[in-house]
């Protein structure tokens, strides 16, 4: 696999201090958040400052030591799609929609991506996660203003059909 033999060539992962600051430069990203978990434990294993920002946890939690079921049960929104599959057992290679809520209680849609890798003999699956809240909102508003612009063409047809009208009959 690209990120067992890159894994070999850039650092020893048996640490877990260098295991994660492998993974932060790996998976550095404005905006996707990512938690890595033992495939066997479900205990997670390692997660990125993204995703502690897009929960607005603080600083002194931390989620690692956690397992994946308890992370889910405590940010994942009770009407979220694909709430069962992730509250139960997220598939290997898999991508959906989920809806979150936030520390501090706000909701936030996000698109999922899992996979799984190797180190050694352990497996890991990684989530990545990526806020498409920002999108969302922004479909709704232009769908709003395409509603509005459509309503104004249709009553500027309807005011040049009359003036038409009036300008020809006397």
């Amino acid at each position: 696999m690209f990120l067992k033999s890159r894994t070999a060539r850039k650092t020893s992962v048996s640490h877990g201090a260098s295991r994660g600051i492998y993974y932060e430069v790996l998976f550095q990203s404005g905006i996707d958040g990512y938690l890595i978990f033992d495939k066997n434990t479900l205990e997670i294993t390692d997660h990125n400052k993204c995703l502690q920002r897009m929960l607005e946890q603080p600083e002194t939690e931390n989620l690692k030591g956690l397992y994946i079921s308890q992370v889910m049960m405590r940010y994942l929104a009770a009407d979220s799609a694909n709430l069962e599959l992730l509250m139960n057992k997220i598939p290997d290679d898999w991508g959906g929609e989920a809806d979150f809520i936030t520390y501090k209680k706000k909701r936030f849609t996000t698109f999922l991506k899992s996979s799984v890798f190797a180190i050694g003999e352990l497996e890991f699956q990684l989530l990545c996660i990526r806020s498409t809240t920002e999108i969302t909102t922004a479909k709704k508003e232009l769908e709003i203003y395409k509603e509005k612009m459509e309503k104004a063409a249709k009553a500027k047809a309807r005011f040049l059909s009359s003036m038409s009208h009036e300008l020809r009959t006397p």
